[in-house]
């Protein structure tokens, strides 16, 4: 019996090396595959109603000029005396039920309206000139007009622990440049929080529901799919996703499940962090998971465990970023940050970085007899875990491009400003060419 027992435990570990990994001759498998791994279904979810719409568009006024939060009062105004305008804001909310467990929980999604016909001042405004009505005489905007016809899902991760929208200034800075947009969270967090299981602020929380047969993942991807459903039904020409940190991990997902997504911007969110026979150099993600080792950190749904190593293996990031860019009107940049504060630091790595790069668009290039569309990573000057300055004007060029030009092609991401990997430092604060 006891030999019994160790050839059992023998063939047990070969076993868990075999891995299923994406077939690189079929994307098309692989995105079955990884939606099979993420829903426990063989396609995406199909509601696209809120269960819930709040108008919130007179009740939450925007106060000051943009600032993270609810703004800032104008400097030397009395109190009270500030400048507010509106964006029309809807709070939409979605009710998502387990499909293994009786595990329900709330996704939580802002969608504000384009200001761009009559956006606040972005300083204290001076006093009203002759026939030039200012802020201080009009203090009370309703700037949206319309609904545009860009949307951009903004999905701000981790970063919010209240349920405040507009918690960085993103949102806003989309609204302004004239793009309407849906602020999606993480599970748990923000106005996702789950009362009814104590308000469990960490992802490891769902391990216990994942070990009883639950896709917990579902629960990190479906709220965009809902969103992009209901965009879809709302008459959106183009369907944008934006995400930092948790939420750039969700963009990465659901972008490669999702082809309606035309162009995603995953910010800080994902390397390549597991080897695959077809992509065996890993990328670390530093400074997070220094001196772990391969896969080394990230939160619960970034580690290659249980139920999320068939995930990672049915479609890893590598073959994430591909099948984001599978079809030929679709487009991903993947920006990265210098010395990120927290995740996916790029400095050092801009060789491995080129490596993947290279590896994913000869796999676009493969696709059928024109190529599929296009992926790049951009990297930025950054050192915190945020949409810096420099990310809002990548995502503002590609992204007004995709609404001009009504489509975007490989020699849009060429050139990008502040692209460390097309640019190097001349030791003189200016940027040169690379080579």
């Amino acid at each position: 019996m006891r030999w019994q027992l160790q050839l059992a435990c023998f063939l047990g570990s070969l076993a868990s090396l075999a891995r299923a990994e994406c077939d690189v001759s079929d994307f098309m498998q692989c995105r079955r595959n990884l939606i099979a791994q993420i829903f426990n279904a063989s396609a995406l979810p199909t509601k696209a109603a809120p269960d819930f719409t709040f108008n919130e568009s007179e009740s939450h006024p925007m106060r000051g000029w943009p600032a993270p939060g609810g703004g800032a009062a104008a400097a030397g105004s009395a109190a009270g005396d500030t400048i507010a305008w509106r964006n029309g804001r809807q709070r939409l909310v979605w009710t998502l039920a387990g499909v293994a467990t009786n595990l329900t929980l709330n996704a939580t999604v802002f969608h504000t309206f384009n200001t761009s016909g009559d956006a606040p001042a972005n300083y204290p405004p001076p006093p009203a000139a002759p026939g030039c009505p200012s802020a201080a005489a009009s203090p009370d905007y309703a700037s949206y007009a319309r609904r545009g016809g860009t949307l951009v899902l903004y999905h701000n991760g981790h970063e919010t622990a209240t349920c405040t929208p507009n918690y960085d200034g993103v949102v806003d800075h989309l609204n302004q440049l004239g793009y309407d947009v849906m602020e999606l969270m993480m599970p748990l967090l923000g106005c996702n929080d789950a009362p009814q299981y104590g308000s469990p602020k960490k992802h490891a929380w769902f391990r216990q529901w994942e070990e009883r047969g639950e896709a917990t993942m579902r629960f990190f991807v479906e709220p965009v799919v809902l969103a992009v459903n209901y965009a879809v039904a709302l008459g959106y020409e183009h369907i944008v996703l934006l995400g930092l940190s948790g939420g750039g991990w969700t963009t990465t997902l659901a972008a490669a499940v999702d082809a309606r997504i035309e162009l995603s911007i995953p910010t800080a969110g994902s390397v390549p962090k597991f080897s695959t026979s077809y992509l065996p150099a890993w990328t670390p993600d530093l400074p997070e998971g220094r001196g772990e080792g391969e896969g080394g950190g990230g939160d619960y749904e970034q580690l290659y465990e249980g139920r999320r190593k068939d995930m990672y293996d049915a479609c890893d990031f590598a073959c994430m970023y591909v099948l984001a860019a599978l079809e030929p009107h679709r487009h991903q940049l993947q920006l990265l940050h210098e010395k990120d504060s927290c995740c996916f630091a790029a400095q050092g790595l801009h060789g491995p970085i080129r490596a993947y790069n290279d590896f994913v668009q000869r796999q676009l290039a493969a696709q059928g007899a024109g190529g599929g569309g296009w992926m790049q990573t951009a990297v930025t000057a950054g050192n915190y875990h945020q949409v810096n300055y420099r990310d809002k004007v990548l995502v503002a060029t590609v992204v007004e491009r995709l609404r001009l030009q009504g489509g975007l092609s490989k020699a849009d991401f060429s050139q990008l400003p502040f692209d460390l990997l097309q640019i190097q430092s001349t030791g003189t604060g200016e940027f040169a060419r690379a080579k």
